[in-house]
C-alpha cells in the first residue's frame, strides 16, 4: 500500500493539531472540521465516520486519523471493504443484518436531502434487491467482502441521488402515480425524523432546536415535474395545493418542543392515510451505467496533473482547510445544474442571457443559531451560455453534473473510499488554488475578481468564437461561479471560480510537458537537471525546450491545421487585449502493450487535436501529443503597461509582459520555429 510522504504526514499532523485537544479529537471537534457534512441536524456521515476512525471510542488519536486517511486514499480492496463494513455495522457487532443495511441507505438518503434540498426516497424493493445479492440473512465480514465489488458495481450514486429526475425522464406515463407515491415516501421519512428527534430529546433532556427542521413547512416543489399531454392539468396543482395550505411552520410556534413534534407527527400521519392505497408502480433506476473512467485510468490522470513548480500534490479531505469550500461548491453546482432545462435553449443566445446571475443558498430556512461559516451562498453566472458552450463540445448537462457534483464523493464514503480531490496550491501571490474533479475531467480554479470581470466582459465574443471555431485550442471554460463565504451574518468574503476542461484527462501517462509563452527571460523551470528528470509532472518552460530540443513531429495536414488554429486563437486574444497565456503541451511515449488501454474511450473524437486517444498521433506513431492554450484571463491594463515599460527598459526585451499584438506574434512564431517545424525527437 502506498504511504504518505513525510511532507504529507507533516501537513496532516498540523491539521490534526489544529482540531485536537491534548493529542486527541472528540466528536465535537471532529464535527467542526466536517463543514456542511457536520451540521447538527444532518450527522449521518459524521456519526459513522467518527465511529470508524475512533474504533467506537469517544476520541481518536493522530495515528488513528492517519491510518483512516491512509486506507480511504491508498488502501487495497479488502482494507476498504473493512472500512465499509465498520461504516454499516454502527454497533460494532461483527455482523450486518438487513435492518441495518436498510437503515444505512435510508439515513444516507435523508442526509442527502438535508444538505442539498432534494426530495429523494429509495424504494424498499430496491433496497431489498440490493440485499438479496448477499444471498444470506446475516453477513459477517468474509461474506460481505465476497460481494463487496458486486454491490459497488450495482449502485450508480449519481442515479441514486437524482431519482426524481431520472424516473420522470424514463417513465413519464407514471407521472401522476409517481408524484403521489413519492409524497408518501417523503412523509414517511419526515415521521422517522420526528421519532429520532423525540429520542434525542429524551436522551439529552434539552430543548429541540428549530434548526432540526431544515425545510420549515412541508412543501413539495413541482418545478422538476414533467407535464404530460395525457395527464389532467389540474391534478398536480390541486393535490399539492391541498397539502401546502394544510402545512404549517414551526418557526414561530410558542408550543413546547415536544408538542411541536407531536403535532407535526400527527399531521404527517393524516397525509399518509389520504394516499396510503396508491400502488407502487414506479421502479427506480439506480444501477450503474458504464464507468466513465476505469480505476487505473483515473489514477493515471491524477498523476498527469501539471505543476509549474516542484510542489507536492495533496488530497483534500475532512480536516483540510478547503474541504468545506469544495463541498459547498459541489452542492451549489448541483443545484444550479438541476435548475437549468437544456431543451429550452437553442444554439443562438439572447443578449440578456450573458448578464444573467442566479443565487443559491446552499442551505435554506436557517435558524437563528445556525453556524453561517458552514454553508455558503453560490452564484452562477450566465448558466444558459455555458450550457451552450458545453454542448458545443458534446458535453451533456447530465454528464457535466455527474463530474462536478457531490454524489460520488458522498456515496463512496459508504464503501470506505475518499475519491481523490487533488489540490495543487497556486504558485502566485494571490493564494489561490485549483483542484481536479473526481473523474479528472475538469479543473476548478479560483480566479481574481478582475479576471472574473474580464471573463464576463468578453463572454459574448468568446461564445461566438468557440461556435465559429470548433477546433480552437483556447481553454474550454464551462462555468463561472462565485462563493460567498460568511464569517458572520454580515461579514463575508467572495471567491470567484471557473470550471475548465483538463487537457490531460485521457488517462495516458504524460512523460514530458511544457508551459510555453514564447519569451525567454526567466523561462527555465530549474537549473538542476536532476529535478526535471525525477518529477515529470513539473511543466518545463521555453529555455528547457530549446535545451532539450523536443518538438512535435506531425503529419503535414496536422501541422498545418495546428499552426492555423494557434494563429487564429492568438488573433482572438490580441483583439481582446489579453496577454500572459501559455501553450500547455504534453508528450506521451506510446507503448504497444498498453496501446488503446485507456484512451479507447476517446478514440472516435471528431476534434482533430483529440482524435487519437485524446491527442494527436505523431508521424512516426511513437508519440501522442496533447495541446491547449491556458491562462487566458490576463488583461493588458495600465498596471501591465507600467510593468512592461519598467522591465523592458531595465531588465530585458524578452520579458513575458509585452503588449498584446507583440505577445501574440512572438508566441505564434516561437511555437512555429521551435516546437513544430524542427526535426522530431
Amino acid at each position: 500500500m502506498k504511504q504518505f510522504t513525510q511532507k504529507e504526514l507533516d501537513t496532516i499532523q498540523k491539521r490534526f493539531s489544529a482540531m485536537s485537544n491534548n493529542g486527541s479529537v472528540n466528536y465535537k471537534q471532529f464535527q467542526n472540521t466536517m463543514g456542511i457534512l457536520g451540521l447538527d441536524h444532518a450527522t449521518f456521515l459524521l456519526d459513522r465516520i467518527f465511529n470508524v476512525i475512533s474504533e467506537g471510542k469517544k476520541v481518536f488519536t493522530l495515528n488513528q486519523y492517519i491510518n483512516y486517511l491512509q486506507l480511504v486514499m491508498f488502501g487495497n480492496e479488502q482494507q476498504k471493504a473493512q472500512l465499509s463494513f465498520a461504516f454499516i455495522d454502527l454497533q460494532r457487532k461483527g455482523y450486518i443484518e438487513y435492518k441495518e443495511f436498510q437503515q444505512m441507505l435510508l439515513d444516507l438518503t435523508m442526509f442527502w436531502n438535508q444538505i442539498t434540498g432534494s426530495r429523494v426516497t429509495p424504494r424498499q424493493s430496491y433496497i431489498g434487491n440490493l440485499w438479496d445479492q448477499f444471498e444470506c440473512e446475516r453477513l459477517d465480514f468474509p461474506q460481505f467482502y465476497q460481494k463487496y465489488q458486486i454491490i459497488q458495481e450495482s449502485i450508480d450514486w449519481y442515479e441514486y441521488f437524482n431519482e426524481t429526475e431520472i424516473l420522470l425522464q424514463s417513465c413519464p406515463q407514471a407521472n401522476k402515480a409517481f408524484i403521489l407515491q413519492n409524497m408518501i415516501d417523503q412523509l414517511q421519512n419526515e415521521i422517522r425524523n420526528c421519532v429520532n428527534l423525540l429520542s434525542d430529546y429524551e436522551r439529552n433532556k434539552k430543548q429541540i432546536i428549530d434548526e432540526s427542521f431544515v425545510y420549515g413547512p412541508c412543501n413539495f416543489s413541482t418545478s422538476q415535474i414533467a407535464k404530460n399531454g395525457d395527464d389532467d392539468p389540474s391534478f398536480e396543482i390541486s393535490f399539492l395545493s391541498n397539502i401546502q395550505t394544510n402545512s404549517f411552520s414551526l418557526t414561530n410556534s410558542s408550543d413546547h418542543p415536544l408538542d411541536q413534534v407531536l403535532n407535526r407527527l400527527e399531521y404527517l400521519q393524516q397525509m399518509i392515510e389520504q394516499a396510503i392505497n396508491l400502488p407502487q408502480v414506479v421502479q427506480p433506476y439506480y444501477f450503474k451505467s458504464p464507468a466513465r473512467l476505469s480505476t487505473q485510468r483515473k489514477k493515471n490522470t491524477i498523476m498527469n496533473m501539471p505543476k509549474r513548480k516542484a510542489k507536492q500534490k495533496l488530497s483534500v479531505y475532512f480536516g483540510h482547510e478547503n474541504w468545506n469550500l469544495i463541498l459547498n461548491l459541489m452542492i451549489g453546482m448541483k443545484q444550479a445544474l438541476s435548475n437549468i432545462q437544456p431543451e429550452f435553449y437553442g444554439k443562438n443566445a439572447l443578449q440578456h442571457e450573458f448578464a444573467e446571475r442566479y443565487v443559491y443558498d446552499i442551505l435554506q430556512n436557517r435558524s437563528s443559531n445556525f453556524d453561517f461559516r458552514k454553508a455558503y451562498q453560490f452564484k452562477d453566472y450566465a448558466p444558459s451560455i455555458f450550457l451552450r458552450i458545453r454542448r458545443q463540445f458534446q458535453i451533456s448537462n447530465k454528464d457535466f453534473q455527474r463530474s462536478v457534483g457531490p454524489e460520488n464523493l458522498i456515496g463512496n464514503l459508504v464503501f470506505g473510499k475518499l475519491d481523490s480531490l487533488t489540490e495543487l496550491g497556486s504558485t502566485g501571490r494571490s493564494g489561490s488554488f485549483f483542484y481536479y474533479t473526481q473523474d479528472c475531467q475538469y479543473m476548478i480554479k479560483t480566479i481574481s475578481e478582475n479576471e472574473a470581470r474580464l471573463l464576463r466582459k468578453i463572454l459574448p465574443r468568446y461564445f461566438k468564437y468557440v461556435q465559429t471555431h470548433p477546433y480552437t485550442l483556447l481553454s474550454r471554460i464551462f462555468g463561472l461561479h462565485q462563493l460567498k463565504i460568511f464569517k458572520s451574518k454580515t461579514e463575508f468574503t467572495k471567491i470567484y471560480l471557473v470550471t475548465i476542461v483538463n487537457i490531460f484527462r485521457s488517462g495516458l501517462d504524460i512523460d514530458v510537458r511544457y508551459d510555453i509563452k514564447g519569451s525567454l527571460y526567466g523561462r527555465q523551470t530549474s537549473t538542476n537537471p536532476n529535478e526535471m528528470v525525477q518529477d515529470n509532472t513539473i511543466a518545463l518552460k521555453d529555455l528547457d525546450l530549446l535545451q532539450k530540443k523536443d518538438c512535435l513531429n506531425l503529419e503535414p495536414q496536422d501541422q498545418q491545421l495546428l499552426l492555423k488554429t494557434i494563429i487564429e486563437d492568438c488573433s482572438f486574444l490580441k483583439d481582446n487585449d489579453i496577454i500572459d497565456y501559455s501553450l500547455l503541451v504534453g508528450f506521451h511515449k506510446r507503448d504497444i502493450n498498453r496501446s488503446s488501454l485507456y484512451g479507447q474511450q476517446v478514440q472516435n473524437n471528431s476534434h482533430p487535436f483529440e482524435s487519437f486517444e485524446g491527442g494527436i498521433l505523431s508521424m512516426d506513431k511513437q508519440w501522442i501529443y496533447f495541446v491547449g492554450i491556458i491562462d487566458i484571463l490576463t488583461l493588458f491594463n495600465t498596471k501591465k503597461y507600467l510593468e512592461y515599460g519598467f522591465k523592458s527598459t531595465l531588465v530585458s526585451n524578452d520579458i513575458s509582459c509585452v503588449p498584446p499584438a507583440r505577445y501574440a506574434e512572438r508566441f505564434a512564431n516561437f511555437i512555429a520555429t521551435n516546437l513544430i517545424l524542427q526535426k522530431s525527437k
